[in-house]
C-alpha cells in the first residue's frame, strides 16, 4: 500500500470520527442540566388568628424564601428537574433544629416584587401556578422565580439560617447541591416589615 493510498485512508477515517462527534453533538447528545440561581430571599409572614382561623387566638409565622432560577439544557435529549429543596440547620439562643423548604408555587416577579410583604395580594396576584417538575427539551432554556417554605413557626425566635440549596433531575437522580447559603432572621422581620437576601457561605470555617 502506497502511502498516498494510507493517508486517504487516514484522511478518511478522521473524516467519519469528526462526522460521529457531530452527529452525537447535533442529535445523541444526553441531557445535561446547568442551573444558575439569585440568592434566596428570606420573608417571615405573621399570621394573625382572625386570618388563620385558629380557635385559641395563637398568631404563629410562615418563613418563606424566594428564589430566580434559570435551568439550560446543554444536550439533545429531553430531562427533567424533578425537585429542589433548600436543606436549613437554624439556630437562635433558645434552640437549633432543621428545616427542610420546598417548592410551592411559581410566581411572576414583576407581581410578587411589588407586593411581597402582603402575602394574600401576592398569592391572588402573582401566582402562576403550584410546583410541579419542569421537563427542558433539546438545548432548552426556562426561567422561572419559586416560592420555598417550610414548617411554620409558632413563636418569635431571632437566629440565623444556614442552608444548602440542592436540585435534583434526571440525570443525577440524588439531591445534588447547588450552593451553600446563610442569612440572619432579626426580631423585624416577625413584623413583616423587612426581608434578607442570604449570602454565599464562601469557606467551611464561616460560622453561623
Amino acid at each position: 500500500m502506497s502511502n498516498f493510498e494510507i493517508l486517504t485512508l487516514v484522511v478518511s477515517g478522521l473524516a467519519l470520527i469528526f462526522s460521529l462527534i457531530s452527529l452525537w453533538h447535533q442529535y445523541l447528545s444526553p441531557f445535561k442540566a446547568e442551573i444558575v440561581n439569585s440568592n434566596p430571599v428570606l420573608t417571615v409572614y405573621k399570621v394573625l388568628p382572625k386570618i388563620s382561623g385558629d380557635k385559641q387566638g395563637k398568631t404563629w409565622w410562615i418563613p418563606s424564601f424566594d428564589v430566580g432560577l434559570s435551568f439550560y439544557n446543554l444536550g439533545q435529549k429531553s430531562g427533567k428537574i424533578i425537585d429542589m429543596r433548600l436543606k436549613a440547620i437554624f439556630k437562635s439562643s433558645k434552640k437549633t433544629q432543621e428545616i427542610i423548604f420546598r417548592p410551592v408555587w411559581i410566581v411572576d416577579y414583576s407581581k410578587f416584587s411589588s407586593k411581597r410583604h402582603q402575602r394574600f395580594q401576592w398569592i391572588e396576584d402573582a401566582v402562576e401556578r403550584e410546583w410541579y417538575p419542569l421537563i427542558l427539551g433539546p438545548k432548552d432554556k426556562q426561567y422561572i422565580h419559586i416560592i420555598m417554605e417550610g414548617t411554620r413557626w409558632d413563636k418569635k425566635l431571632p437566629g440565623a439560617i444556614k442552608f444548602e440549596f440542592e436540585i435534583k433531575t434526571s440525570e443525577q437522580k440524588d439531591w445534588h447541591k447547588i450552593e451553600r447559603y446563610y442569612v440572619y432572621v432579626i426580631a423585624e422581620m416577625f413584623e413583616g416589615k423587612s426581608c434578607f437576601q442570604s449570602m454565599p457561605i464562601k469557606t467551611p470555617h464561616l460560622k453561623v
